[in-house]
């Protein structure tokens, strides 16, 4: 016979849109994220004390990254794969219509230790328009 379902053995539907707080234990925290059309950036990230860990449960996207915000690199991120964004590195996502993120940090992160800086819509235009190269290169 099945013993009762212990109290803090709990389910969280991980398919909900936008972005979601899923579950926080001890120093860590999951939350997820989905997108219903192309994301675009609009602003980057910078965790000083902690890794983030990024895992794509559905679809594709990209990582913005790099030390200076002004000078980033974008890295395609696929289904089925985990991804580290290491402590101090500036970054921000962009996922593809449909797809869905698992996020990975520490419960304490927040904007006390994790500046975040607005792009302005020049950045953003030329950060799409990196993002639209590879997308076309890899389709080729």
């Amino acid at each position: 016979m099945k013993e009762s379902v212990p109290s803090a053995f709990r389910g969280t539907d991980i398919y909900q849109k936008g972005f979601l707080p899923l579950h926080s234990y001890g120093q860590w925290r999951i939350m997820s994220s989905s997108v219903e059309q192309q994301e675009r950036p609009s602003k980057l990230q910078k965790h000083e004390l902690t890794d983030e860990v990024f895992v794509v449960v559905r679809g594709k996207g990209w990582m913005l990254l790099g030390e200076n915000p002004t000078r980033l690199e974008s890295y395609p991120m696929e289904e089925g794969m985990s991804y580290v964004v290491p402590a101090g590195m500036w970054h921000a996502h962009v996922l593809e219509i449909g797809s869905q993120l698992i996020i990975v940090e520490n419960d304490d992160t927040g904007l006390e230790n994790s500046p975040v800086t607005l792009l302005t819509m020049e950045q953003i235009a030329a950060y799409e328009q990196l993002i639209f190269a590879q997308r076309t290169e890899a389709d080729h």
